[in-house]
């Protein structure tokens, strides 16, 4: 039965990989694996910790292999530095999530939608430091998915066609949506649009808080920009009104 883990129940395994460099040998290893299907493989991480007080939150498809290795430094630096396991998981949102040029353009376009002034702060930005609490970033896969070892993508299977990945995401992204209750729903491109879209036809989700179509911020996707401004108007709109009810 799929299930969300608790980083308690791979601590010995985590101590154990804190003593040699963070490998994809180290880390993508049966240790931590918690689901397989052909060249598919689900690995743990510890991205346990839930933002229920959250306005936002940003859903991506699921943490790549660099998020992965992140996720676990932070951690296993949380450890060394004598603070507890809660406390390095928590810290692990921060220090893991949609890093990089992502964060950058993502905080760019929310600028641009006027998100700050709803949520009465200088810049999205700041969502990522001293206003985290108004941020729960996530994934609709919890855990790292792998396709030969290499990042999942979204496609090859896709979300909605994957019985073991639905299962997945009905065990942990579900109950976590509906523990935050957030204001604003902003899924991280096509892929995770579409299985949004999907789940909010038979689940109690409200569409009109999230912003179907809203592009993927990562520096790959070159139609980013185009994708933004076709559908800004609509999610102007649906900005406004999640924070004027």
């Amino acid at each position: 039965m799929k299930r969300a883990y608790q980083a308690t129940e791979f601590l010995p395994a985590i101590k154990e990989v804190a003593k040699e460099p963070l490998t994809k040998e180290q880390l993508l290893h049966p240790r931590f694996l918690l689901d397989k299907e052909k060249e598919l493989e689900i690995y743990y991480a510890p991205f346990d910790y839930i933002n229920n007080q959250a306005q936002i939150m940003i859903v991506g498809i699921t943490p790549g292999w660099t998020q992965m290795r992140l996720s676990y430094e932070a951690v296993i630096q949380a450890l060394e530095n004598g603070k507890s396991l809660e406390d390095g998981v928590k810290h692990v949102k921060q220090h893991a999530s949609f890093a990089g040029s992502m964060r950058t353009h993502l905080t760019s376009m929310l600028d641009e939608l006027g998100l700050p002034a709803y949520l009465g702060i200088q810049t999205t930005a700041s969502l990522f430091g001293e206003d985290r609490a108004l941020l729960h970033p996530c994934s609709m896969l919890r855990y790292p998915v792998f396709i030969s070892q290499k990042n999942y993508t979204g496609h090859n299977p896709s979300m909605i066609r994957s019985d073991i990945l639905m299962e997945w995401i009905t065990a942990t992204f579900l109950p976590e949506l509906r523990s935050v209750h957030p204001t604003l729903i902003i899924p991280l491109g096509k892929a995770v649009s579409d299985t949004l879209f999907e789940l909010s036809k038979v689940h109690a989700i409200d569409e009109q808080a999230c912003l179907f179509g809203f592009p993927h911020p990562s520096g790959a996707n070159g139609h980013r920009h185009k994708q933004f401004q076709e559908g800004k108007a609509g999610f102007l709109e649906k900005v406004h009104r999640s924070f004027s009810t």
